[in-house]
């Protein structure tokens, strides 16, 4: 008897070896099974009706057709509504896009679409949201009344447009009129048949520069019927103020100044061409900026950005201008000005006036800042050497266009410079034109120029950026660590030498070589 037990064991492992993959295979298969069930909702909730519209649950003839990536379609109908929820369509698993379609007693068809669906083991309920799509172009009428909130709109406007949101013709947009209780009403005869937006627009200004928001509705339009309806909005973006502190100034004529926003719009403030304020004699004033602060602390702004919600101030800053031409630069009187002042010069200067220019800057009253403008003379090709030696109430220069060359010790030791715009067409800066700059902090070199003499810059120490427009070609022969210690930079090329930053400080001697 013993021989035949492992017969025996092995027929009965075979026997549940099987059964188990008998229950694996069904288990499997009832995985794979998939149904679908289908609900609707109403066409929009939003949309604007014919008053002959049939609620959903009288719509009629509905075709449910599924299409799979695959291209396998599924396709099942309805006539009506309460099969169509009592439905339970099997399905295989996959991905598909959805169509469900019906008809209303009226005679308009609507249509919902579910694009990607993916369709997983079990029930899927898929719910679409039905709109018309297919209406007679013969017109109907139209009739909105619409509700808004606040007191700062000053305009509202309607208009009609193709769902695609292009502006429907014959029905541009147009001005409503605000009645008691803050409502408009937008009525129109004669709308061709279909599904179209109205767009209402509201500003805070009768000039349409404030935009404080839209709101759209939706409405179909039946041959012969009138779609209406009755809305009312909770909210419209918040209006905010604008208040400019002038100091005496004002806008220029024609000109007017934003005064309102919302958090949602980007305003460019009055800029210097759009503001003004007189003076007297040769004196003038020169428009610095608006500030956010009174006492003119931080950083001057020219713009709102997007996104601000609160009510702004915002001051103007006058510094004093005084306008000269080569005549008159020796009746310049600086002595009892304060603060900062722009001086500008016109017409053909040569050496001596930049001298006597010199003069009267150093004559300045003692915290006088002083920003000096040769842009707009002739004749000038150098500011020669020692030019504005020890100005240290020299404050900005622009150099003019004429100039090719700047002279040794030209800016020597004008520790209160801060900024120097130098023209193309400057060939050479000498040695210790900008010895002792300490003010500056950086320096445009143009591409014309191809020689630096030795320490031009020495002792810049707020020189934190050299910018070459030319980089190529230029090799520096000397210059110092922090501490003293000098170091040859011969042969380096300024392009390849990340060192030389370090430098800037201190750089002995910088040529070009072609």
């Amino acid at each position: 008897m013993k021989r035949y037990i492992p017969i025996l064991i092995m027929a009965i492992s075979i026997a549940v070896t099987s059964c188990n993959n008998l229950l694996v295979k069904e288990s499997a298969t009832q995985e794979e099974k998939a149904f679908v069930t289908l609900a609707v909702g109403s066409p929009s909730s939003r949309t604007i009706l014919p008053e002959s519209y049939d609620e959903v649950a009288s719509l009629v003839n509905f075709t449910f057709t599924a299409t799979s990536t695959a291209g396998e379609e599924v396709t099942q109908t309805f006539t009506d509504y309460d099969t169509l929820q009592t439905a339970r369509i099997p399905i295989a698993l996959g991905t598909y896009d959805c169509k469900l379609s019906a008809t209303s007693t009226g005679g308009i068809k609507y249509e919902g679409v579910l694009e990607d669906t993916v369709i997983a083991p079990g029930d899927n309920t898929l719910a679409f949201k039905l709109q018309a799509v297919q209406l007679s172009t013969e017109p109907g009428s139209l009739e909105v009344q619409l509700t808004f909130p606040g007191t700062n709109v000053a305009v509202v406007k309607a208009g009609l447009y193709s769902i695609a949101g292009e502006a429907l013709d014959g029905f541009p947009e147009e001005v409503l009129e605000i009645t008691s209780g803050n409502t408009v009403t937008y009525n129109k005869d004669e709308v061709p048949g279909g599904s179209h937006l109205i767009q209402f627009s509201f500003y805070g200004d009768a000039e349409y520069r404030m935009f404080l928001g839209m709101h759209t509705e939706s409405v179909v339009i039946v041959s012969g019927k009138q779609s209406a309806a009755t809305r009312s909005i909770e909210s419209i973006n918040p209006m905010y103020t604008i208040t400019y502190e002038l100091d005496g100034g004002s806008f220029v004529e024609g000109y007017t100044a934003p005064e309102k926003f919302t958090s949602g719009m980007e305003l460019q403030l009055p800029k210097v061409s759009e503001v003004q304020k007189p003076g007297e004699g040769l004196s003038k004033w020169d428009f610095s900026g608006w500030y956010e602060d009174v006492s003119f602390a931080g950083s001057p702004v020219d713009s709102l950005s997007r996104g601000t919600g609160e009510n702004k101030t915002y001051y103007a800053r006058w510094d004093p201008y005084i306008g000269v031409d080569a005549a008159t630069v020796s009746t310049l009187d600086l002595s009892g000005m304060t603060g900062e002042c722009k001086v500008v010069v016109t017409d053909e200067i040569n050496e001596s006036t930049i001298s006597t220019l010199n003069s009267k800057i150093s004559a300045a009253g003692a915290s006088v800042k002083i920003h000096l403008d040769l842009s707009q003379t002739t004749g000038l090709t150098s500011i020669g050497s020692s030019a504005f030696f020890d100005c240290s109430k020299l404050t900005s220069v622009v150099i003019p266009s004429s100039v090719t060359s700047i002279g040794s010790y030209a800016f020597y030791k004008c520790s209160g410079l801060t900024s120097v715009e130098i023209p193309a067409g400057v060939t050479s800066i000498d040695g210790r034109a900008f010895f002792g700059c300490s003010g500056l902090t950086s320096v445009e070199i143009p591409s014309s120029v191809t020689s630096i003499g030795n320490e031009a810059f020495f002792g810049c120490s707020g020189l934190t950026s050299v910018t070459f427009g030319d980089t190529s070609g230029w090799y520096v022969t000397q210059a110092y660590t922090d501490d003293g210690t000098a170091v040859t930079l011969s042969s380096k090329d300024l392009a390849a030498n990340a060192k030389l930053v370090k430098f800037y400080d201190n750089m002995y001697s910088w040529y070009k070589v072609d």
